[in-house]
């Protein structure tokens, strides 16, 4: 009788987490739930979890510390909970999530203007620059740099777009080289406008 091997617990791991993020892309892009009988073991675990969660978060004995826990486990196994409060917000929530991913996006660009100043100071790259762009002075050459580095980051130039009435590439340029100080926040990007001679 040939000898039977024990199934691979890296592999179920692997296969597991698949599975688990093919149905949230599923979920997330078409709406897609899985059949009811799979989510009934999921749901009497998440209920069970959330409700102890629940004790601390409403105990009025609880320390600050073990509220923000236990608001994070409770929400992470209700998230409708968080959907309802960021309708009643107005949306609030899903703005300033989009806000702080943008934000990162933007001080990484911002950092990129020290690098362009190292490419411009190779001769040959800069000659490339010069003609790909048509400028010649280094300051306009690292803005059109910095232009171009904004419309390739999808993400941060789409959020751009949408929080700017002004969306020249010249401001969207300004925005990100401010962004330490507006933060992305639309009433301080429309109190700050760049300056031109």
């Amino acid at each position: 009788m040939p000898a039977q091997t024990e199934p691979n617990p890296l592999g179920k791991l692997i296969l597991g987490a698949l599975i688990g993020v093919g149905i949230t892309y599923a979920y997330v892009r078409f709406g897609y739930k899985p059949p009811a009988v799979v989510q009934l073991a999921e749901k009497v675990t998440d209920g069970a979890v959330a409700t102890t969660a629940s004790l601390s978060l409403y105990s009025p004995t609880a320390s600050d510390d073990e509220r923000q826990r236990a608001l994070l486990v409770y929400l992470s196994k209700e998230p409708e909970v968080l959907l309802e409060v960021n309708r009643e917000l107005d949306g609030r929530i899903m703005q300033e999530v989009l806000r702080r991913k943008a934000l990162g996006q933007a001080k990484v660009l911002k950092h990129q203007m020290t690098a362009y100043e190292g490419a411009l100071a190779r001769p040959a790259l800069r000659e490339v620059l010069q003609q790909k762009y048509g400028v010649t002075d280094d300051d306009q050459l690292k803005r059109r740099m910095l232009a171009t580095a904004i419309r390739k980051d999808e993400f941060l130039h789409w959020y751009l777009k949408r929080i700017s009435l002004n969306q020249s590439d010249d401001h969207l340029v300004d925005v990100v080289l401010g962004s330490y100080q507006n933060e992305l926040r639309t009433g301080r990007i429309a109190l700050a406008p760049r300056e031109r001679n």
